[in-house]
């Protein structure tokens, strides 16, 4: 006859597991139904993802396929925003082709006078 014992805790985790499935599935299910709505709907899946991670491999590398690729999108956007802070600092700093050189010679130069050759009216 088995031990009692063993035969607990085979029916402790079966029903653990049983629960984590459910909490988890019902929480990614709220999250699907929160996408179209305001709200934190892909912060809800994550978090059913988390729930159902804990018990299920398949979903633990779910998991962290997910979170690989958030910090790489997020890496991008981080090195997109650096990229356009340098770029607002440079033309503020007077690289813009409006504020070359050139251009402020031409503004700052001689003008022609009356007796330079232009005829006034």
């Amino acid at each position: 006859m088995a031990d009692p014992r063993d035969v607990f805790r085979s029916t402790s985790r079966s029903g653990k597991r049983f629960l984590v499935a459910v909490v988890g599935f019902t929480v990614l299910a709220i999250g699907i139904v929160l996408l179209p709505l305001p709200g934190p709907g892909w912060a809800v899946i994550f978090g059913g993802l988390a729930i159902l991670a804990t018990e299920f491999l398949w979903a633990r590398r779910l998991r962290d396929r997910a979170r690989a690729y958030v910090r790489q999108a997020a890496d991008k956007l981080r090195a997109r925003r650096a990229a356009s802070r340098a770029e607002s600092r440079g033309e503020s700093l007077g690289d813009s082709p409006a504020d070359s050189p050139g251009d402020r010679a031409q503004l700052s130069g001689p003008r022609p006078g009356p007796g330079s050759g232009d005829k006034v009216a």
